[in-house]
């Protein structure tokens, strides 16, 4: 959540003024829509790729997608104008949805990722049997909807009764203190909770994947001494890649996320003095990550890059038949 506490004072409207948090906002913006707008469509067109698992990384994704295609460029626009907003109540609607409901959708999904690879490494018996595309589904719309839940009156009840006029003001903020118990509640349990889960839960995975590493490798031992008796040929171990979007999830949501919340939480508590320049450090890491996800799944995803080439190849062959 990012705090946004509005002022009784009217925003003059003057000319525009770039600065390097703009700069690196707008380069997160492009890189960020078109990288998770491609990997998305790529997760989608490939077969080889339809795994229940799939549907994780779609809501990351898209999340990602959303993030950076609508929220930064009214996120860039209202820092040109040093926060004097100009769009409308409308888009400031908008703009502080995407701020306090679903930035908790974002938070949130990396949360389900490290809740389904808890699923599979802690109880594999019930994964297999339990867990399928529609369980996938259901687990991201209810996860959707439990943030909204959470979130959105907050919102909607500021814009109905304490925002004051945004054409006269010229500022879009959300006030809260006047509904400060319900700030303090949902950036706990939509934002600190997801980051106490993930840091928690990924060393004692990362125990239990290095266990399951050191059977698979002993049975695949064994195999090879059996098909040396029998003559049969021993089975391929099934590759999957749940435990290193695990990893590269874990680590965004501390490196990026996690400074950004404890600072916001220092300062819903009044402690901590001038934190405006850690604000801005945090702000900064925060708006990078969504950019950041979908380079790092390919760079770490083997069948994610031979999906990409497929696709590509199949794009040019249609071109040069033309």
């Amino acid at each position: 959540m990012n705090v946004s506490i509005a002022m009784n004072a009217t925003h003059l409207v003057g000319p525009p003024t770039w600065h390097p948090m703009q700069i690196c906002e707008l380069a997160a913006c492009l890189i960020g829509s078109v990288s998770n707008l491609v990997i998305a469509v790529v997760l989608l067109l490939d077969k080889h790729l339809h795994t229940p698992f799939t549907v994780y990384l779609l809501l990351l994704l898209t999340s990602n997608l959303l993030q950076a295609s609508v929220f930064y460029p009214l996120d860039i626009i209202s820092h040109l104008y040093s926060h004097a907003w100009w769009l409308g109540e409308r888009a400031c609607d908008l703009f502080n949805y995407f701020i306090f409901v679903f930035g908790g959708v974002l938070m949130q999904s990396h949360a389900l990722i490290t809740f389904n690879r808890l699923w599979a490494i802690t109880f594999p018996l019930s994964y297999r049997n339990y867990h399928s595309t529609r369980v996938a589904l259901l687990l991201c719309g209810g996860c959707v909807a439990y943030v909204h839940l959470v979130c959105l009156p907050g919102v909607v009840i500021d814009a109905l009764y304490y925002r004051p006029p945004v054409d006269r003001f010229k500022l879009c903020s959300l006030d809260i203190g006047r509904q400060f118990p319900w700030a303090v509640a949902s950036e706990v349990i939509i934002y600190i909770a997801p980051i106490v889960f993930v840091v928690g839960a990924y060393p004692f995975l990362f125990h239990k994947q290095h266990q399951r590493k050191g059977a698979v490798h002993g049975s695949k031992q064994d195999s090879v001494m059996d098909s040396k008796v029998t003559g049969a040929h021993p089975a391929r171990k099934e590759h999957s890649h749940g435990f290193v979007v695990l990893t590269l999830s874990s680590v965004g949501i501390m490196v990026s996320f996690a400074p950004g919340q404890i600072v916001a939480l220092l300062m819903l508590a009044g402690v901590g003095g001038d934190l405006r320049q850690a604000s801005l450090v945090t702000a900064i890491l925060a708006l990078i990550q969504p950019a950041l996800d979908p380079i790092f799944f390919v760079l770490c995803l083997k069948d994610l890059r031979l999906a990409i080439v497929r696709i590509a190849r199949s794009c040019v062959d249609r071109v040069l038949m033309r």
